[in-house]
């Protein structure tokens, strides 16, 4: 049987959900059915060391990094905004500078909403066919805005595939519902087995009071600051808490800054990236994510299968995974409902524990927990 030929697209596979969601299909997907490369737009990130041999890695530009000098930096940017330019501006020029000729690839995708999209749009013709995954509410992020003429790409995929229903909805409520032919929702492989198993490892960590943990991609539209400003309201009411937020991004030193501000360094912690975030999720007491949107938060999904109790700001892609609040509580996304719903769960143990054993009982009926052969079938018929 001849493999069928995928390029993913991407832009990074630094630390992220959609990244380490990609990272994981990538090692199970069968290497006797599919030829597999990932064509990256800046070749870094702590995924990269993850992929075997038989998967093929391309990039478009090195990682720039400050760090080899500031010179350097600005001439490589510069070198790289001009190519850039150049490829998203003339097809043809895009298709020779990477290397790309007809009957190279079956199908490429976009595997998730970034500059690695506009990539495609330019390149289509190819690809015996193409499609692009979404993994947010294009409705409410930024990025469908940020990236003028992504939606042209709409238009000229076979498929364009959302990671859960209410990423689909923000879909057609901002671009219409004429593309409904082609739309497919596909959760994200979740890798049970080995989440289970990676649960167990020791780790450095040792908690000293009730621990709140939360894990993303230190940006704005995670939240974070408004989990550290919970965490100094409970300490002003005299609760005996840690807060530790793991990952890494732009905020890192804004929010160090704001927590140096309210004098919790002791108590509410940064820990930067950590590639096994699974004992931290079962060492603590509840997990929290007070995100302004998501698509499939990753994270919930992965605490979820740990039975850990989790808080969550009612947003896209949660209230389906929570089932409308029975394996977890949602808040409204303001300040004071995510202050009061941490403080219920830190002083109701049985509500923690009812949790707990609901998530125990409800392992079969999560929603995100597609097989491999699901996403297996989906890929060969694009």
């Amino acid at each position: 049987m001849n493999k069928k030929r995928i390029l993913f697209l991407i832009d990074t596979l630094e630390n992220g959900g959609a990244e380490k969601v990609l990272t994981t299909l990538l090692l199970k997907l069968n290497k006797e059915k599919f030829d597999l490369t990932v064509m990256l737009l800046y070749n870094k990130g702590i995924y990269l060391k993850q992929l075997p041999d038989h998967i093929h890695i391309k990039s478009i530009f090195e990682d720039n990094n400050p760090s080899n000098g500031k010179l350097r930096f600005l001439v490589y940017d510069l070198y790289t905004r001009v190519i850039l330019k150049l490829i998203l501006k003339l097809p043809y020029f895009g298709k020779w500078w990477l290397g790309l000729k007809k009957g190279q690839y079956d199908t490429a995708i976009s595997f998730c909403e970034g500059y690695n999209s506009l990539v495609l749009k330019n390149i289509l013709n190819v690809f015996t066919s193409t499609a692009i995954w979404i993994h947010t509410d294009l409705s409410k992020h930024i990025i469908a805005d940020k990236l003028k003429g992504v939606s042209g790409l709409f238009n000229r995929v076979n498929k364009i595939i959302f990671v859960s229903n209410e990423a689909k909805e923000g879909f057609v409520n901002k671009f219409g519902s004429q593309h409904d032919q082609k739309l497919e929702v596909v959760y994200n492989f979740i890798d049970r087995e080995s989440i289970e198993l990676l649960a167990t490892e020791a780790i450095p960590y040792r908690k000293n009071a009730f621990t709140i943990i939360s894990i993303g991609r230190l940006q704005p539209e995670k939240g974070f600051d408004k989990l550290i400003n919970a965490h100094h309201y409970l300490i002003q009411k005299g609760y005996s808490i840690e807060t530790i937020i793991l990952g890494n991004g732009p905020l890192f030193e804004k929010y160090n800054q704001l927590i140096d501000s309210l004098k919790i360094q002791a108590s509410c912690r940064l820990l930067g990236f950590i590639p096994n975030v699974y004992p931290y999720i079962v060492m603590s007491d509840m997990l929290a994510l007070v995100s302004d949107y998501e698509g499939l938060p990753t994270v919930i999904c992965e605490a979820m299968i740990l039975k850990k109790p989790i808080l969550s700001t009612e947003i896209t892609g949660v209230i389906h995974l929570l089932n409308h609040g029975e394996f977890g509580m949602m808040v409204e996304n303001n300040q004071e409902a995510i202050n009061k719903g941490i403080e219920r769960l830190i002083t109701d143990d049985n509500l923690r524990a009812q949790y707990s054993k609901t998530l125990d009982k409800s392992q079969d009926k999560f929603i995100f927990l597609p097989t491999i052969d699901k996403i297996e079938k989906l890929l060969l018929k694009i």
